[in-house]
């Protein structure tokens, strides 16, 4: 119970750009958000906060939002993603539970090259594909990464009720927004700072995440190299001139990366039963370059449209900045 005898679920998504905060008034479907930049004198690609100087300011800005963490009694959802997470779909036979976790852990240590029992693994019953077996969306991190997040968060009198890959956050915060086709397939790009994370969805379950090591620092940093502009400047510039205007500058790295997103939808429908993406959302605060949904949209021929608030109710003007945060928070 909290203010007003109201109660609260909150999710935290602390990225390497900014930490964004999401509480979700339980039963209902507001939702009060916030976001405070890390480092907001950046002057270049590079330059970012670390070590002691990383954990003072995320300190420091948890510590300014003390009453918004006293809705849930300091506890937070947390979101977890970068080269320390490995996820995949698994289809397996009808197994004991205990048989499953042993199923997920022998194909996580056949995946990633450092011990598993150095990681956390955790995985979800989905709708399996094809329709006749069982399957399971698994996702496992470095032990140590989790443990440095988690001592961070205790240093700040908060208490991690629980660590999620932020693709499965943003593939619940979809569906819990929007009323889709649950047979249909769609894919969820989130462009982040240094990674674009890009997920393929069906009926409310993820199938496939990727991240990609392209965001919205490298479209900057095209900027500010092309047109001999400072850091700030080359922001401004990317937010506001036309995409027909940037693409002198900043073309060889979107074009890039629309490569890689048409790469990740491709061995996606040869991998699974997809003959096509319905349509594509995207969130990050690069997906709202003037023109670039319309851009990206004639490049990839599946229509593409920036990831707005619908049946949530989400106290926000920047639209497609809060996604990952407010999945988080969506956690029951």
């Amino acid at each position: 119970m909290s203010l007003f005898g109201k109660k609260y679920q909150l999710g935290l998504d602390i990225g390497d750009h900014s930490i964004k905060g999401a509480s979700l008034e339980l039963n209902s479907s507001k939702v009060h958000v916030w976001r405070e930049v890390l480092h907001p004198h950046r002057e270049g690609r590079e330059d970012s906060l670390s070590g002691v100087r990383f954990e003072a300011r995320v300190k420091e800005i948890l510590s300014k939002h003390r009453k918004f963490f006293s809705r849930s009694k300091n506890q937070v959802v947390v979101g977890i993603q970068g080269r320390s997470v490995t996820t995949g779909y698994l289809p397996l036979p009808p197994l004991k539970e205990s048989e499953i976790e042993l199923a997920v852990r022998s194909t996580v240590s056949r995946e990633v090259p450092f011990p598993v029992e150095t990681l956390d693994t955790v995985y979800l019953s989905v709708a399996p594909l094809p329709p006749d077996r069982f399957a399971v969306f698994y996702s496992a991190w470095k032990r140590e990464k989790a443990s440095q997040l988690t001592d961070l968060l205790k240093a700040c009198d908060l208490k991690v009720l629980r660590m999620e890959v932020t693709g499965v956050a943003l593939t619940r915060q979809l569906f819990r927004n929007r009323l889709l086709d649950a047979e249909a397939y769609y894919a969820i790009v989130n462009i982040g700072f240094e990674v674009t994370q890009i997920a393929l969805v069906r009926g409310g379950y993820p199938y496939y995440l990727r991240d990609v090591p392209i965001g919205g620092r490298d479209v900057t940093y095209a900027i500010q190299v092309g047109s001999q502009v400072g850091w700030s400047e080359a922001e401004e510039v990317k937010k506001n001139l036309p995409l027909f205007e940037l693409m002198h500058t900043a073309g060889p790295i979107l074009n890039e990366l629309q490569y890689e997103i048409r790469r990740s939808v491709d061995y996606f429908c040869r991998k699974f039963p997809c003959d096509k993406v319905e349509q594509v959302f995207l969130s990050g605060g690069t997906a709202m370059m003037a023109d670039f949904p319309e851009w990206l949209e004639e490049e990839l021929r599946i229509p593409v449209v920036i990831e707005s608030w619908e049946q949530l109710r989400v106290e926000t003007e920047e639209e497609a900045a809060h996604n990952v945060a407010v999945g988080l928070a969506l956690v029951q």
